[in-house]
């Protein structure tokens, strides 16, 4: 979203990561149009009244702050309260309160006709009646979704068609999500920070769609015991989507270990799944009989991603 908008007009940004195109993710501005990633972590979107909002996913997340499922679609009903203006919902969201939705059939603001081209995804943009070509580079239905809903927004405060359009296509993506760090003799390394288990089964699945048939080896690190226990079902589902599954200690953040709850008790749930200790896994990965290998995590595991580098490239 602030990339499209950038590419009409000035506007001062904050970001959950490193936009490569701005090589940042903070743009000071000054200008009249702000665009903030918002978090309902610790319910700190509460704090914000904004003009205009998308919001991608009512998925049940942070259970440590929240407690329930229940009470995260709430703390999003309060936000949607407090939009001013515009609001859009994707594709799986509850019903907010004013917000219009996007990405599925029928929708003012939607796609169709999704396919790889050389690398991409081409897809037909639908902006309420105007169709108009456009490709995202990153892969994933869930990427095309996104851009979706980012042109929505931009459309509704003013942007002509064409302009958004051209801004997706020129959109080279975010640190760290579906990042294409190495590829070598046949062998692609490709880093994520995918760290629920919705967000790792899309990003399976757009491994998959990049890679039609060829064998995938991932390196995870579970993201909080609380979560990690939440989801652990979840979790070894969406794992269960790779042919070779590597799972690192659990990266605590915030929160002190839990009773029975490791990495071993997810390990279990998963056909296969092998236990890595942190100051092997970039070799682990890189020995996989794997053309595909992913590292995987919200913690500290892009610190092994220089050294997974230089065994694809062959650098050791």
């Amino acid at each position: 979203l602030a990339w499209i908008l950038s590419q009409h007009q000035p506007i001062q940004a904050f970001l959950g990561g490193i936009a490569t195109n701005f090589n940042s993710n903070c743009l000071p501005g000054p200008a009249e149009v702000s665009v903030v990633e918002a978090d309902e972590f610790d319910r700190s979107f509460l704090h914000l009244h904004p003009s205009a909002a998308v919001i991608t996913s009512t998925d049940a997340d942070h259970l440590d702050i929240y407690g329930e499922a229940d009470s995260v679609v709430d703390g999003f009903r309060a936000f949607a309260e407090q939009v001013k203006g515009p609001l859009f919902a994707g594709p799986g969201c509850a019903d907010l309160t004013g917000a219009e939705s996007y990405g599925r059939p029928g929708d003012r603001y939607t796609y169709r006709d999704v396919r790889l081209e050389g690398g991409v995804q081409a897809f037909t943009l639908v902006l309420d009646g105007t169709e108009i070509a456009t490709h995202a580079g990153l892969p994933g239905l869930h990427n095309v979704e996104n851009a979706v809903a980012a042109a929505a927004l931009a459309h509704a405060v003013g942007m002509p068609a064409a302009a958004i359009a051209q801004a997706i296509a020129s959109f080279r993506g975010v640190a760290r999500r579906f990042d294409r760090r190495a590829s070598a003799a046949g062998r692609h390394y490709i880093d994520d920070y995918a760290h629920h288990p919705t967000e790792l089964t899309r990003f399976i699945e757009a491994l998959r769609g990049m890679f039609p048939g060829e064998k995938v080896a991932l390196l995870f690190q579970p993201h909080l015991y609380s979560r990690t226990r939440d989801f652990a079902a979840g979790f070894a589902e969406a794992l269960a989507g790779a042919d070779f599954v590597g799972i690192l200690p659990i990266y605590a953040a915030r929160e002190r270990a839990l009773a029975g709850v490791d990495s071993a008790m997810l390990a279990a749930r998963i056909p296969g799944a092998q236990l890595v200790p942190y100051d092997r896994g970039a070799e682990w990965l890189a020995s996989q009989p794997a053309t595909v290998v992913a590292t995987v995590g919200a913690g500290d595991i892009d610190r092994l991603v220089p050294h997974v580098e230089r065994l694809i490239l062959g650098e050791s």
